[in-house]
């Protein structure tokens, strides 16, 4: 950085290489004849080239130490920011590992405020509320030694705000509050009376958790694979009007409510449950199989209602069934070998 000394001191120098110039150029040129005219006029010309050069050449330079400025600014906040960030984050990860429950709730809502605030950091901050709830927990208090009723609060406030972000129309919290497309990971998680009605999100793993309360996944899309092998859902689930775009896995899960609900669901890619086990009534009516239905296995001392469903007719159907006609889409519904058309 020049001082202002510096500046003077260069200015004065500038001043005297002018003047001495302007002298000699009188001195050489300043005859008053017509040739000595045409030189001085010459030198002019070319004096405010350069000089018009050297403006040019400053401009430049200005622009390009501005812009320097600007962008060592924007660094500086950058880095200002990702600090901020990495110490609420670790700052929230720690407060989940507290006995008080309090701390935990507060730890999970600035890690909320993180993602609320910081798109690159959303992923992390599901990452993490997923990894609480996947968690030891038993509503008996037997997995640790914090009350499971302050512990069943602060998991289902984490349910909350996972349900509350990944919701892709909310017209309650608004769509600046929507996060999308995340994978979420609660393989082995408890938990209770779960709304993930209307999520949208990449990957869907659930491998052997268990669901407790009414569970409800109405309207989501899960456009990469989902799994629910080996789950338990204890109570009555839904599924309506899901779209699973990648492989569906139910293989070994449990339903124990005496409604499981399927209803309109689109699976674009193959459906597999089996084996699983139907306590209750297994509804898949009016459901869009596009890849292979696989339930030959399936447990179901309910009805299991495909009613409406529609089916590829690539693959084989269920034994004691055939497939009728194609629809618009190139799929069929299942009837009776018989010809009888399909019913609970």
């Amino acid at each position: 950085m020049l001082s202002i000394r510096s500046i003077v001191l260069f200015g004065v120098f500038v001043v005297l290489v002018a003047a001495g110039s302007a002298i000699a150029l009188l001195w050489a040129f300043g005859g008053g004849s017509p040739q000595d005219a045409a030189k001085l006029d010459a030198i002019r010309t070319t004096a405010s080239i350069v000089l018009g050069t050297g403006g040019a050449a400053a401009l430049a330079l200005a622009a390009r130490r501005q812009r320097s400025t600007e962008l060592d600014l924007v660094q500086r906040e950058h880095d200002a920011t990702e600090r901020r960030d990495t110490e609420l984050y670790s700052k929230a990860a720690e407060q989940l590992g507290s006995d008080q429950a309090p701390v935990r709730l507060a730890g999970l809502y600035a890690l909320e405020r993180l993602g609320q605030s910081s798109p690159s950091h959303r992923q992390t901050v599901v990452d993490l509320i997923c990894a609480y709830l996947r968690m030891p927990y038993s509503r008996e208090g037997t997995e640790t030694k914090r009350d499971p009723k302050e512990e069943l609060h602060v998991r289902v406030a984490a349910q909350k705000i996972l349900g509350r972000h990944l919701k892709r129309f909310d017209p309650l919290a608004g769509e600046e509050n929507y996060w999308p497309w995340m994978a979420v990971d609660l393989s082995g998680a408890v938990l209770i009376d779960l709304d993930f009605r209307g999520t949208g999100l990449t990957e869907a793993t659930f491998t052997g958790a268990t669901f407790g309360g009414f569970t409800s996944f109405r309207g989501a899309q899960i456009s990469g694979g989902a799994d629910f092998e080996r789950a338990t859902f204890e109570d009555d689930v839904t599924f309506a009007k899901a779209k699973f775009s990648g492989r569906a896995m139910f293989g070994f899960a449990t339903f124990r409510g005496g409604l499981s609900s399927f209803t309109g669901v689109i699976f674009r890619a193959s459906a597999d449950f089996e084996p699983a086990t139907f306590e209750g009534a297994a509804s898949f009516r009016e459901a869009s199989f596009h890849g292979q239905f696989r339930a030959n296995y399936a447990k179901s001392p309910g009805a299991m209602d495909v009613g409406d469903a529609v089916f590829n007719p690539e693959f084989e159907p269920p034994p004691g069934w055939e497939f009728g006609a194609r629809n618009a889409e190139g799929l069929c519904p299942l009837v009776r070998s018989t010809g009888e058309a399909a019913t609970p």
